[in-house]
């Protein structure tokens, strides 16, 4: 916000437009002698500006109602009424795209508290050079220029995406693809990019005075949720079936052992007799052979318990690992081919010939 200084000299600024510009009514300056009546200033400002390119195609007696115009927007001024006076400005802008009535309208504004409109205001102002508004007008916006660029902050958007719209602060700025240059008031600002079918794109910012800061908007297509595994659902149950066979197995290793054992203690009772150290000198290679394969018997049952049961313990770790998970991911529709049916008929046949592709 401007201090109370920069907003009266502001004030004085457009009044000396008024003031001086009557020297330079050859070139379309607008402006006025002293003393001079209304219909004598309307004809001197006007005078001669056909060949202007700021008047050029302008009709003459649109050239004296915009200029009327203005002139009622000066008074509005000199009276303090800058609200007025900016309308009257406006509305003569509607009439003759003057630099003249920018420089006027910017000086309004910037005493209306709107920088952002006076700076390009000024920048109108200043279109055509010194010539429409005298050469110390034409500096006067250039200082006005730098003041308000400083009071604001500056922001640099580019989105590529074709047809969205980019917005600072719910205000719509363009319409993508393509970059743009903003001012606006320190402090926080939110910008946006919508577009239909896609995710928006948001980013909230905080600027100081004189700051300049570029971001780049980029819209993602919207997310899909679905479920899914690490490996197909019958790998792990396969996995499962196989170790509980492979468990299952042991059991017939286990029992032939066990008959074996058996059979080896009712061969030793029938020869001993429970004769003590019998067995170490009467028992028979033949005995002693199914001894041994009673042992092996034994080991290779518990060895298969062993492995199928860690065979079940992975395949149970696998099948919690492999449960069905839900994820997001983003889906191209652009990217979808749309279900095809095709006719086609052969001899006394009809055929039908549908496809869904992804």
């Amino acid at each position: 916000m401007r201090t109370a200084a920069t907003a009266l000299a502001a004030l004085v600024a457009t009044f000396g437009l008024t003031a001086s510009a009557a020297a330079q009514a050859r070139d379309g300056v607008i402006g006025a002698k002293s003393g001079e009546n209304r219909t004598q200033e309307v004809d001197r400002a006007i005078a001669d500006s056909s060949a202007l390119a700021w008047a050029r195609d302008v009709p003459l007696k649109t050239r004296r109602r915009a200029y009327r115009t203005f002139i009622d927007g000066n008074e509005a001024m000199r009276e303090g009424l800058f609200r007025a006076g900016a309308a009257k400005y406006e509305e003569a802008l509607t009439l003759w795209d003057h630099p003249a009535f920018h420089y006027n309208l910017a000086v309004a504004r910037m005493n209306l508290d709107r920088p952002i409109d006076a700076f390009h205001g000024f920048q109108r102002a200043q279109q055509h050079g010194p010539r429409p508004i005298s050469q110390d007008k034409y500096d006067q916006a250039s200082y006005y220029l730098k003041l308000l660029r400083n009071q604001l902050a500056e922001l640099v958007i580019t989105c590529d995406e074709p047809s969205a719209a980019v917005t600072i602060d719910g205000t719509l700025i363009f319409i993508g693809p393509g970059t743009e240059r903003v001012l606006v008031r320190p402090g926080k600002h939110r910008i946006e990019a919508k577009k239909d079918g896609r995710d928006d794109a948001t980013e909230n910012i905080a600027l100081d005075a004189g700051e300049s800061q570029s971001l780049s908007l980029v819209l993602l297509y919207p997310m899909n949720m679905r479920t899914v595994r690490r490996w197909p659902a019958w790998i792990p149950w396969a996995a499962l079936g196989a170790s509980a066979t492979v468990a299952a197995s042991g059991i017939y290793f286990d029992r032939r052992s066990s008959r074996a054992f058996e059979q080896f203690d009712r061969e030793v009772d029938e020869r001993c007799d429970e004769r003590p150290g019998c067995y170490d000198d009467s028992i028979p290679a033949s005995v002693r052979a199914r001894l041994d394969r009673a042992r092996t018997d034994q080991w290779v049952a518990r060895s298969i318990y062993a492995i199928g049961a860690l065979g079940v313990l992975t395949s149970t770790a696998v099948l919690y690992l492999n449960r069905e998970q839900l994820v997001r991911e983003r889906i191209n529709p652009d990217k979808l081919e749309r279900l095809s049916i095709r006719p086609s008929i052969d001899g006394e046949s009809v055929f039908i010939d549908a496809r869904l592709r992804f």
